[in-house]
């Protein structure tokens, strides 16, 4: 590139959020998850043995690239989003064959708009999905020990209310990382920890 790189806007995003790129792809071992922000450098539309549309999609970073396929399902629903020259972020599963480079097999694929560039993520935490024995305690102090950036919210429910209420905890901001997410998944359930973009009314707590 003459000047900058596409996906150089995004560079704090990527770095604020601890994504993989594409060297880490190549490192990773058959059957992994990861989460990438890439540049759409080229695409490749093919029918599956349905009569489909799928496409073979190669994203770009900061690192290199990478070729990884869209299945129809994933495809029909993402078909505007994936075109040349577009920023996506996806997470994807890595396939290793013997001597054959790592590819990725997409998961989920969201287009990022031109000025979504805030690592404000936020992290959403659903008590009502969460075991009943977790204390707020052990969780204020689980995400104390990662200070940083992103908002977090509670979903509870009153006893005399089946809705769910959202809360933010205004004074708790965390840094997004591998490590506190599985921490939380671990003890929470899968279910009950989520990441969301945007921000909602704060609510003191």
């Amino acid at each position: 590139y003459f000047s900058d790189h596409p996906l150089s806007p995004y560079r704090s995003l990527i770095e604020a959020r601890r994504l993989a790129d594409t060297a880490r792809v190549r490192e990773s071992k058959d059957g992994a998850e990861l989460v990438l922000i890439g540049m759409v450098a080229s695409i490749k539309t093919i029918t599956d043995r349905n009569g489909r549309p799928m496409a073979f999609v190669t994203l770009e970073d900061f690192a290199g690239s990478v070729e990884g396929v869209t299945f129809a399902d994933l495809y029909e629903r993402n078909r505007a989003a994936l075109v040349q020259g577009a920023i996506l972020e996806t997470r994807a599963r890595v396939s290793v064959r013997e001597d054959e480079d790592p590819k990725l097999v997409f998961q989920t694929i969201r287009a990022i708009a031109a000025g979504d560039t805030s690592p404000a993520q936020a992290v959403h935490i659903d008590l009502t999905e969460a075991p009943g024995n977790v204390s707020l305690e052990m969780l204020r102090d689980l995400l104390s020990r990662h200070p940083g950036e992103s908002p977090v919210y509670f979903h509870v429910r009153s006893e005399s209310n089946t809705a769910k209420t959202q809360i933010r905890a205004r004074r708790l901001l965390v840094r997004l990382s591998d490590e506190l997410v599985s921490e939380l998944k671990a003890r929470l359930g899968e279910r009950a920890v989520s990441l969301v973009h945007g921000e909602r009314e704060a609510v003191p707590f």
